[in-house]
């Protein structure tokens, strides 16, 4: 059954004052019913449809992105991948870091996800990652190069410069390590 509601009964079920709803009359963001020179009503059910169609901007961003993101996830899962609810904090950092180089938002929406789901956050991953590089055995790696340490060293630099060019630096750091 349909309810018609007056403006105030209607402020009650959306949870907003009355005076909102006026505003959203005004702009012509919900439909109203004019029954006399000084009597307006509501259809809910209508007022109802026309909220849910008029999203933010940023809303249906995000719903896209979040889209994108479920699609990725599904893609992985089918090639086999899945488990992320047991990975270590640290390694999904890297992955995020790694990510971030590779420039892909989808994956780094993803890992920012795993990452927050599980608790955890993004402080210190940079300095982790140039950790894991300068002073652990890697594969390939019998000795870390001084070149490596140099790229290393330029990506921190870069990393604590607010007009520091990142993105280069840690190109180079790259390419080193792919030597």
């Amino acid at each position: 059954m349909t309810e018609i509601l007056d403006a105030q009964q209607l402020a009650d079920r959306l949870q907003i004052s009355t005076d909102q709803v006026r505003k959203l009359q005004t702009e012509g963001r919900i439909p109203y019913l004019k029954i006399g020179p000084r009597l307006t009503r509501y259809d809910l059910d209508e007022v109802c449809a026309a909220l849910r169609v008029a999203k933010h901007p940023d809303d249906d961003a995000v719903d896209q992105f979040a889209d994108r993101l479920r699609e990725r996830m599904a893609e992985k899962r089918d090639e086999g991948r899945g488990g992320w609810e047991q990975c270590d904090l640290d390694d999904l950092g890297l992955k995020l870091l790694r990510s971030i180089v590779d420039g892909d938002p989808i994956d780094v929406g993803n890992y920012a996800m795993m990452i927050a789901t599980l608790g955890g956050g993004t402080e210190n991953v940079l300095d982790r990652w140039l950790g894991q590089i300068l002073y652990e055995r890697r594969t390939g790696l019998v000795l870390v190069r001084g070149e490596v340490v140099d790229a290393a060293q330029g990506v921190l630099a870069a990393w604590q410069d607010e007009d520091g060019a990142i993105k280069p630096a840690m190109e180079r750091l790259a390419k080193e390590l792919s030597r």
